[in-house]
């Protein structure tokens, strides 16, 4: 299956070698993960997803392949790839994608972030970070709609002395 048949969102997906796995409520759990993906899914009607990870947690990638069934890359088994090398070759793959979500603050998720605009040429709200998980229900947070700003109102213009009163 290739992914150039239709759109698709993107996911960089880190995770820390030296952090205990996160609980479901957490920032960028499994769970959190699966949650962002499916809102963006919706929001920008697509049904296919490239997942870039480094984690090698069997519970959690079985828990997002079954809820996502996102495509990976695998090199040819003839070829031999560096995990350096494979990561490359995983971010070029979401840099050209049409929509992208990234783990927050990682060095990664900034390098795709700025290649997608001036490399592929893609809108900058069309790549976001994924939001922090504030709530204590297991529930990812939603994210800032990177399309739609946030609104001000006209009366709030009037009162505001500069613009960052707005």
């Amino acid at each position: 299956d290739s992914l150039a048949a239709e759109p698709y969102l993107a996911i960089y997906w880190h995770r820390s070698a030296a952090a205990p796995r996160p609980r479901a409520g957490s920032g960028q759990s499994a769970h959190a993960l699966v949650r962002h993906a499916r809102r963006y899914m919706k929001r920008y009607g697509l049904r296919r997803i490239f997942l870039a990870t480094n984690s090698n947690d069997r519970v959690e990638l079985a828990q997002v392949n079954a809820k996502l069934r996102p495509a990976q890359y695998s090199p040819p088994a003839d070829t031999a790839l560096d995990a350096t090398a494979m990561m490359s070759v995983r971010a070029a793959i979401c840099s050209m994608a049409p929509y992208f979500v990234g783990s927050r603050a990682t060095e990664l998720t900034g390098m795709i972030l700025e290649e997608r605009v001036s490399v592929f040429g893609h809108a900058a709200e069309t790549g976001v970070e994924m939001s922090v998980d504030t709530n204590q229900t297991g529930d990812a947070s939603p994210p800032r709609d990177p399309v739609r700003p946030p609104a001000v109102r006209i009366d709030s213009m009037a009162a505001a002395r500069h613009k960052d009163e707005l």
